[in-house]
């Protein structure tokens, strides 16, 4: 039987857990959801530095980021809140523990791939509930759900959707292991319903993205298919900025899926290009713009980081393709394709690279799959 240890760090299982149970409990009750909220970040916080190889080894891209951060903040001092110490301090934490969770392995982890499937069950069943019981998913605060940090993207159809393609991966993962007929109908019926809650929420950048993981099933065999993927991820992420950034008011008469192209996000673009010059292009705003959505995840780590923070990031994701690009195992491979998807889904969203709890849990579980830390069900017999 293929599995994880029984015994070993228990942080991410706990940090996974409670980020479902948070998701889920949100509409229902404010204060057991908020109390899960906390649970997920301490857990998300504590996972990495338990690894007992990052303190034997730690990686200097990620040690630079405190530094930078310090020299952010003394450049946006003016912008300092305190009333948002706490996250400020959130942000900044939440993005070390996630790029330090990338960077080192961890080979003796409680969580295991049937945690991820059972996740998934409970999410998806969440999800169903929700969708045919007449939950609002549109833009709207949550403040009536308890405090607005803790409601983990319910407000906002773009948040739910990264979740809905987090249980669609892990369908697809499952699927590919299952060896009867019976099994392959039932996941293929859960991915046709989750699909359908997609193109509800109208999240289109995730709607592509869960095209492409179905075509990664299928080609997953193709090392050029996988090298395609990976380099259209990071180019596109990179440079739809200009587009991003430039995009005319006449956009605004394209609609896809029932949203216009140029949401209006250009005035946000603007303002933060009117506030750059040298120095803040180098160390960023940290203040001004801690870990903020500016839509695209380099975009918003350049503003809160610079360059400097920036490159130490990317550093960090380079030497994660480099180590993978090349990887014989298929289900290993397939994880490494979905971690792909991520990065191209964060050239219209950031939440998946800039250590957003609980986004990034999910991104992180199959970051895990495909280095090989977390192993599949015993229906794997050797490589598929």
């Amino acid at each position: 039987m293929i599995d994880n240890a029984k015994r070993g760090n228990p942080f991410l299982k706990i940090a996974l857990y409670a980020a479902a149970f948070n998701i889920i409990l949100t509409p229902l009750t404010s204060i057991v959801a908020v109390f899960f909220g906390y649970i997920a970040i301490i857990a998300f916080i504590l996972y990495p530095f338990t690894v007992k190889s990052v303190w034997l080894n730690f990686p200097i891209a990620v040690a630079l980021i405190p530094i930078i951060c310090i020299l952010s903040c003394i450049q946006s001092a003016s912008f300092f809140d305190i009333n948002s110490i706490e996250s400020y301090l959130l942000s900044l934490i939440c993005l070390i523990s996630f790029y330090l969770s990338i960077s080192k392995e961890n080979k003796n982890d409680m969580l295991t791939f049937n945690d991820m499937v059972n996740v998934s069950y409970m999410l998806s069943i969440a999800f169903i509930v929700y969708t045919f019981g007449g939950f609002d998913f549109s833009y709207q605060d949550l403040g009536s759900y308890g405090i607005k940090s803790f409601t983990m993207g319910l407000g906002n159809p773009n948040g739910v959707s990264l979740y809905v393609l987090f249980v669609i991966m892990v369908f697809l993962l499952k699927f590919s292991i299952s060896k009867t007929k019976s099994k392959k109908v039932f996941y293929v019926i859960l991915m046709l319903v989750m699909s359908y809650i997609l193109i509800k929420l109208s999240s289109r950048t995730v709607i592509l993205c869960a095209i492409l993981a179905m075509l990664v099933l299928i080609f997953h065999k193709s090392k050029r298919f996988v090298k395609i993927l990976v380099i259209c991820a990071c180019l596109i992420s990179v440079l739809i900025i200009p587009f991003l950034i430039y995009q005319s008011n006449g956009m605004s008469e394209i609609s896809i899926l029932g949203k216009v192209l140029n949401t209006g996000r250009d005035v946000i673009y603007k303002d933060f290009l009117n506030s750059l010059d040298l120095f803040r292009i180098i160390f960023g705003q940290f203040f001004r713009y801690p870990l903020t959505n500016l839509h695209n995840g380099q975009l918003s780590i350049f503003a809160s980081m610079g360059i400097l923070g920036t490159v130490c990031c990317i550093s960090v994701w380079f030497y994660f393709i480099r180590r993978l690009l090349h990887i014989e195992n298929a289900y290993r491979r397939i994880a490494f394709a979905f971690t792909m998807l991520f990065i191209l889904h964060s050239a219209m969203e950031a939440m998946s690279v800039i250590g957003t709890v609980p986004y990034s849990i999910f991104v992180l579980t199959i970051v895990k799959i495909a280095d090989g830390e977390i192993l599949l069900h015993d229906e794997v017999k050797g490589e598929i």
